[in-house]
């Protein structure tokens, strides 16, 4: 187990006060979405870190095919357990694809596959994490332009502080 140093308790400590600002906590009430938003961003974290250990360990492609393999029989399990019957009726809107949307989700899924894969090479080439999380955080980036682009959602000062601090613990971890 590695001793965490001053600097990365910092960087720790600075992002997880950005992450409080951007919560918007109002009166002491917590929206149930910002709990799963942080969930998962735990879950991402803990990926990252088995991600690096395993590309240490193993090939890229064997790492990615334990990794798909494993989150399809995840995908099967749901499917044995869920009510087929009414899940088929909630997406039949979704089940009329085109041929448009067809070819987007398709970029979609060459472009998960080909970040996984340079994630896994980045990670095979370094020795701790934390020194390329920074390039991980710019989806904090797209997500704000997401919102103002497509949604015309302007961030509020306090979630843009909170970005802010969030990135700059990115960049103040690295060593």
């Amino acid at each position: 187990m590695k001793k965490i140093n001053l600097q990365s308790l910092v960087a720790v400590l600075i992002g997880a006060a950005g992450v409080g600002l951007m919560m918007h906590v109002e009166n002491g009430v917590i929206n149930p979405y910002v709990l799963v938003g942080l969930l998962s961003g735990f879950c991402l974290s803990a990926s990252q870190l088995l991600l690096h250990n395993a590309a240490k360990k193993e090939k890229n492609s064997h790492v990615m095919l334990f990794v798909y393999l494993f989150s399809t029989l995840l995908s099967f399990v749901y499917f044995g357990l869920a009510d087929i019957e009414a899940e088929l009726k909630a997406l039949s809107p979704l089940l009329s694809f085109s041929i448009p949307l067809i070819g987007i989700l398709m970029l979609v899924g060459l472009a998960s596959l080909g970040n996984q894969f340079f994630r896994g090479r980045a990670y095979q080439q370094v020795r701790d994490p934390a020194s390329i999380a920074p390039l991980i955080y710019i989806s904090i980036l797209v997500a704000g332009l997401y919102d103002i682009f497509f949604y015309n959602h302007l961030p509020d000062m306090e979630v843009i502080i909170g970005a802010i601090l969030i990135v700059t613990s990115a960049l103040f971890s690295k060593k």
